[in-house]
């Protein structure tokens, strides 16, 4: 039985349709329905329940697609294990990593990266900090880009510490006030002002969802410098809720990476926060017990270049 073969079986089971599956695969949905009989005739035993619809796995066809899931990260492993051998000239690297960090410092970090290595094939995966958790442990992505608190199924090395800053509307009253004080830089960071986030008690928060760390800790400041915040809106990715910041819908708390590799054409305006813990390590983690293959070291030193502060 060939690794194909394996594949074929794993879509075909992952999209429950033949007309799906073949799509992904892109062959002809007669010649794999035919490809799927043939394994089955070969091996004596139906792995699909065609009597249903959406299709399903037969008892047999569960054991099957565990195994071969197996087998095919077996086969990944030594992949891996000769790329490495050949001094990366050849390889495949997976990378978790979220939607906005994909689309600011990813542009960054992989024209340096394929400079140095062009025969490695370097894939990414967007996805939440959750869901790129649950990629790694399934063998789906070897290493992901996330910041501190992680499950404890991970190894992490820290690759930056990124400070926390409170953004708020470009035309709030707060600004009137500060801007003649200082000058913002480019990015609308007003660099020497601190201001203490009891300030803005009264002010509606953007936030993202309660289960990311970032909501997490941003009510954790809040917490610390006295008051509740008041969360107006919560949102999925961090784009949305710069974009909200800047129509006025309130304030939020936004990591510093945002503005030294964020290409937003408008931007809100960024403070200091007063909280000496209003910072967090951004790390590259990858399954516990599990040995970081050449590839995925070389990028992690790639990463730490790009993230070098001067």
């Amino acid at each position: 039985m060939t690794f194909q073969q394996l594949e074929y079986v794993l879509v075909v089971a992952e999209e429950r349709s033949f007309s799906k599956a073949a799509k992904k695969l892109y062959i002809a949905q007669p010649s794999l329905s035919q490809y799927i009989i043939s394994i089955e005739k070969n091996i004596g035993v139906q792995l699909f329940d065609r009597s249903v619809n959406p299709i399903k796995l037969t008892y047999a066809g569960e054991l099957f697609v565990k195994s071969a899931k197996e087998i095919l990260k077996l086969k990944k492993q030594l992949d891996d294990s000769m790329a490495d051998m050949a001094d990366l000239k050849s390889g495949r690297l997976i990378v978790g990593v979220s939607h906005l960090r994909n689309s600011s410092l990813m542009p960054q970090v992989l024209p340096k990266f394929k400079e140095r290595f062009p025969g490695v094939n370097l894939e990414l995966k967007e996805g939440s900090i959750a869901e790129l958790e649950v990629e790694t442990i399934n063998g789906n992505i070897d290493i992901f880009i996330g910041s501190l608190p992680i499950g404890d199924s991970f190894s992490y090395e820290v690759v930056d510490e990124e400070r926390l800053l409170l953004a708020v509307p470009p035309n709030h009253s707060m600004n009137k006030k500060y801007m003649k004080k200082s000058k913002p830089s480019s990015k609308c960071l007003i660099e020497d002002t601190v201001i203490d986030l009891k300030s803005v008690e009264e002010e509606p928060f953007v936030l993202l969802r309660p289960e990311q760390n970032l909501h997490k800790m941003a009510v954790k400041l809040c917490k610390k410098a006295g008051f509740n915040p008041k969360i107006q809106i919560e949102n999925k990715t961090i784009d949305s809720t710069i974009a909200m910041v800047i129509a006025g819908l309130g304030v939020s708390i936004i990591p510093d990476s945002i503005i030294r590799y964020g290409n937003l054409a408008h931007n809100p305006v960024y403070y200091s926060i007063k909280d000496d813990e209003a910072k967090r390590k951004l790390v590259v983690a990858f399954k516990k017990n599990k040995e970081l293959s050449k590839s995925a070291m070389e990028f992690i030193e790639v990463l730490k270049e790009v993230l070098k502060r001067d």
